[in-house]
């Protein structure tokens, strides 16, 4: 929903002036550029009783601080009673809202996308706040590789390590979980530092919770035109597959995730130079790197365990944007939620 002019609101606030008396139940809800506007937001929440709110990336909420105070008047604590939260932009704000106004022990489902080094301390304590004790799935999409480097500075990199670690640790109930890596292969970037995901794959497995049912895993692989950046891109892939097949391996670590019934592992290429790429991609180059998907066995013990349920490998992405990164909640299809 948008209402990024003087002729969409007064018309929509208009509508809210005739709400029924009883809110109308809505499946989803996305909101962009206006819910930091109290009145609207108050006005949407009294219409409509909503079982998913996505917050979109394109309404940057630059002015929620100025508007907390009306925020606060119109939303009593734990007012807003929602089953799933997607959450495309992180801001301090928002979340400090959320936790006010989210009633203790409703959100069932919590997406977010990637988490940069500011996010972390707040969507920390949202996630041990009332509003999310009860969550049984998470996602993050888009990776948070960039949060360990060596680049960062000495005194932040301990809180840096610790935080995401514990934010999962303290979500006990969780049965499903997403999450997403960006792989770059340094051939493509000689001279740039790139962190190595592992550094953020693997304390976020360690602090999986043994209740989990299901765990799907996307690996974005960078490529450029040619058959070698395929490869290569690949094989910077293989050690994190490496580490989740060993890990949830229930001869092994995954004697631990006695639930665990699924394993998802979705590779999806992508290219920033998109005409470039379609230019030069042979047809032999796009058989072969479709093969990958029918030929490749990433995860062999989970395979012969049973365990991994979809493997699947993706077009290529050309010139992707933020929103082929963005999250959604995780329910998988042939498991009981």
């Amino acid at each position: 929903m948008g209402c990024n002019n003087k002729t969409d609101l007064p018309q929509l606030l208009r509508c809210m002036t005739r709400r029924p008396r009883t809110p109308v139940p809505l499946q989803r809800l996305t909101l962009s550029f206006c819910w930091n506007n109290a009145q609207i937001l108050h006005g949407l929440f009294s219409l409509f009783s909503v079982d998913t709110l996505v917050i979109d990336p394109a309404q940057r909420p630059k002015c929620l601080e100025k508007s907390a105070a009306h925020i606060k008047a119109l939303f009593p604590p734990a007012s807003v009673t929602l089953q799933s939260l997607v959450i495309r932009e992180n801001t301090k704000p928002l979340y400090e809202f959320l936790e006010r106004v989210l009633v203790p022990g409703g959100l069932r489902g919590f997406a977010t996308g990637p988490w940069l080094r500011e996010d972390l301390p707040y969507i920390h304590q949202f996630l041990r706040s009332p509003a999310a004790r009860n969550l049984l799935s998470i996602s993050v999409m888009g990776g948070i590789e960039d949060l360990h480097g060596p680049h960062l500075a000495a005194t932040g990199t301990p809180l840096v390590r610790k935080i995401p670690s514990a934010t999962l640790a303290q979500c006990t109930h969780v049965q499903y979980f997403r999450f997403g890596l960006a792989h770059y292969p340094h051939t493509m970037y000689p001279g740039r530092y790139f962190p190595t995901p592992l550094n953020s794959l693997r304390p976020l497995l360690v602090s999986l919770p043994a209740s989990l049912r299901a765990f799907s895993l996307h690996v974005w692989i960078a490529i450029s035109p040619g058959w070698d950046s395929v490869v290569a891109g690949w094989n910077t892939a293989i050690e994190s597959f490496a580490v989740v097949d060993r890990w949830f391996d229930p001869a092994r670590e995954g004697r631990r995730f006695r639930h665990l019934r699924r394993v998802e592992l979705h590779v999806h290429f992508w290219s920033w130079n998109g005409e470039t790429f379609r230019r030069n991609e042979s047809a032999a180059e796009k058989r072969a790197r479709q093969d990958i998907e029918r030929v490749a066995d990433p995860l062999p013990r989970l395979r012969a365990a049973g365990l991994l349920r979809e493997f699947r490998v993706d077009d290529v992405v050309c010139d992707p944007d933020k929103r082929n990164f963005m999250p959604d909640v995780y329910w998988p299809s042939d498991l009981e939620t």
